[in-house]
């Protein structure tokens, strides 16, 4: 299995998020005392995605009742499928319905003002969305939404992360390697992936060669 696949977020308490309020946040909109529109945002790599995605899963229970889009693709015709995926989830038991929207702010403009008629229409299912770039929203469409940033998580949270994975991988680490391992990187979960993915295997074929 791909490594970074193999350790992705499976549940709200798997996010390295260091904020308690905006992790509350997180927690409110996955477990249904949240139901509206929400755009996370922050620089690449800090978990945007993955956080939509256990908040969808939490809901749906099924990781293939919910769509998800990217910016870039959308046109039109799309808004029917957005609709259809909320009325198969509602079909299904899912008491609130959702969509992934990544890199919204890809969004073009007419489509985007398209969308705030939508949203303002169909209030029974939610969009989330992520972007790096929420200033390349259109105004309207940012009202509709609520806004979490999800910022670069510290060297320390990671190193806590590092280390549980080196344990399940059965690779001998202290926890200050760890820290070193994860500080080599920018904050981006998927550099950190990497650098905690190449030394699982250097530390393997280190030992095969004994």
């Amino acid at each position: 299995m791909n490594f970074a696949k193999k350790y992705e977020p499976k549940t709200i308490d798997d996010l390295v998020i260091e904020n308690q309020d905006t992790f509350q946040r997180i927690r409110d909109y996955a477990d249904g005392e949240r139901g509206s529109n929400l755009i996370l945002y922050g620089p690449r790599g800090t978990g945007k995605s993955s956080a939509a995605r256990v908040i969808c899963e939490t809901r749906c229970g099924d990781n293939s009742l919910f769509s998800t889009y990217t910016g870039v693709d959308i046109t039109e015709a799309t808004f029917d499928s957005i609709l259809n995926s909320w009325q198969w989830q509602q079909i299904n038991g899912v008491a609130q319905p959702t969509v992934i929207i990544d890199e919204i702010d890809q969004i073009k403009p007419a489509d985007q003002h398209r969308m705030s008629s939508f949203v303002e229409k169909y209030k029974f299912g939610s969009i989330i969305g992520t972007t790096n770039n929420p200033h390349r929203i259109d105004g309207p469409l940012t009202d509709r939404f609520d806004q979490v940033e999800l910022p670069v998580v510290s060297t320390d949270a990671w190193a806590k992360r590092a280390s549980f994975i080196f344990t399940a991988e059965g690779v001998s680490h202290t926890p200050a390697f760890a820290h070193a391992i994860v500080a080599t990187n920018n904050g981006s979960i998927r550099d950190t992936m990497r650098a905690i993915e190449d030394y699982v295997i250097a530390k393997r074929h280190a030992e095969q060669s004994v």
